[in-house]
């Protein structure tokens, strides 16, 4: 071989060697590049984790609120069912003794003034005293009944803020879990592209 062969020969080998440099460098500049945006991708995914972690946070102290706010508004019906039936059972006592008393009084008055009359105005003081008697008892009845329709009425009350408040509550809860879910796909989403 000639030495003009072998150089073109060694310019062949050299063109080779340069297209591999030049492949093997382009390889490595992909590389490099699938490199950066895997490391993008995995700052991307720690961001997102952060995200739904303080998601997660927030969802567990408004479910630790809620229940907190169940638990109250339990106690204080309870409290007020125990105070209204306390107060209506007072009261209904309280006027039982009343009445009885006025009763009690107004019999010795008019057992004084019957002792002191004929038997005419005995037997008109002992009508009135029976008239009376009943519109007493009726009294007594009407009283009982109205302590006993607002007792009734608070208690409704009571019941329908408890539930009004349900309904919130669970609402909230339904609009926090669609959030949960709806970030959870956007960032499902965001890893995929």
């Amino acid at each position: 071989m000639s030495k003009s062969e072998e150089f073109n020969k060694t310019l062949e080998v050299l063109k080779q060697e340069v297209n591999d440099l030049k492949n093997v460098s382009e390889a490595y500049k992909k590389l490099k590049n699938l490199i950066e945006e895997n490391q993008k991708l995995i700052k991307s995914f720690e961001e997102n984790s952060k995200s739904l972690n303080e998601i997660n946070d927030i969802q567990r102290k408004s479910l630790e609120t809620v229940k907190n706010n169940f638990e109250q508004i339990k106690t204080e019906n309870e409290k007020n069912k125990t105070e209204l039936l306390n107060l209506g059972k007072e009261k209904t006592t309280e006027l039982k003794e009343d009445s009885k008393k006025t009763y009690n009084e107004f019999e010795n008055t008019i057992t004084n003034k019957l002792n002191d009359n004929k038997s005419e105005i005995k037997q008109l003081i002992e009508y009135e005293r029976n008239q009376i008697k009943q519109i007493i008892e009726s009294e007594i009845k009407e009283k009982s009944n109205k302590i006993i329709d607002t007792i009734k009425f608070e208690f409704k009350s009571q019941t329908d803020v408890i539930l009004n408040n349900q309904k919130k509550i669970k609402n909230s809860i339904w609009i926090i879990g669609l959030s949960i879910i709806m970030l959870s796909i956007l960032t499902v989403l965001k890893l995929w592209l």
